[in-house]
């Protein structure tokens, strides 16, 4: 036998084998109904779904108009129109007063005097008004304008010592400066109340331990002179003057007494620290 007819019935084998293998899948896959052959279905690929949108926000909203009722808006509108439309009002008046008053205030030796009272008093008016110096003895204020009277005043134990009256015609404002000057001697007096009379100026009250009672002066004497003047008629500031003065002097009194007797007297003036008026005017 040669070699070849070994390799033939090898390939014959092998095309048995096949053939066999063939028969059975086709076996295998036919219908089972007859029908022809199909292949499996194919799924069909999924469809991607459209996310859901996201919630809209409602727009905010406005007031409702209710009948005859504006709304906010319109409102609005109305005020802007109101106020283009509208011409500036007129400014009003300065509220500051036309007339500026600087006031010094010291003593004879050139002493600023310190938290003094200034009374500043106008013609057309029967109030006065009172303000006080600074750590300077300077005043500075605004006023109305018109004619003015100033002074200063310093409180010497229970009497005081006032400065000459200066005037000021500040009738058309301005700036004004005025220099006010109080005696640095302190003014003493003699322990008396008083208030005027017809026959001059009465004496209401005597202190006790004060120059009056020491001179014999008495409650409800009359005193008709000082200093060799008639006090009828004349006013209690310019008795008052002519009474007070620098500590140590004197003052000389004509005195008519409540029995219609008449007596001179001459009372030396002191300083009248601690007595207390009861009524009437002291000095």
């Amino acid at each position: 036998m040669s070699e070849a007819q070994p390799r033939r019935g090898l390939m014959a084998a092998a095309i048995v084998f096949l053939l066999l293998m063939a028969g059975l899948y086709w076996t295998a896959t036919r219908p089972s109904d007859g029908g022809s052959f199909q292949p499996p279905p194919v799924p069909a690929p999924a469809v991607a779904q459209k996310a859901p949108a996201a919630p809209r926000r409602a727009p905010a909203k406005t007031s409702p108009a209710t009948p005859g009722q504006p709304t906010r808006e319109e409102i609005k509108a109305a005020i802007r129109e109101r106020l283009a439309e509208s011409t500036p009002a007129e400014e009003p008046d300065d509220p500051l007063p036309a007339l500026v008053l600087s006031v010094t205030v010291s003593d004879d030796v050139g002493e600023p005097l310190r938290r003094v009272p200034v009374t500043i008093k106008r013609a057309d008016r029967d109030r006065s008004q009172r303000f006080f110096t600074d750590g300077d003895g300077k005043l500075e204020q605004r006023l109305d304008a018109g004619l003015l009277v100033v002074f200063a005043e310093r409180a010497d134990g229970m009497l005081t010592s006032r400065s000459e009256l200066v005037e000021v015609d500040g009738r058309e404002g301005g700036a004004w400066s005025v220099e006010l000057i109080i005696s640095s001697e302190p003014k003493a007096g003699l322990g008396v109340n008083i208030a005027p009379a017809d026959e001059g100026v009465r004496i209401l009250a005597v202190h006790a331990d004060t120059p009056a009672e020491v001179a014999g002066l008495q409650t409800g004497d009359i005193v008709t002179a000082v200093e060799g003047e008639s006090t009828l008629g004349m006013p209690l500031v310019d008795f008052v003057e002519r009474m007070t003065g620098p500590e140590g002097t004197k003052v000389l009194f004509d005195v008519l007494r409540p029995d219609g007797s008449e007596e001179r007297l001459q009372v030396e003036r002191q300083l009248l620290e601690g007595t207390h008026p009861r009524r009437g005017q002291q000095e």
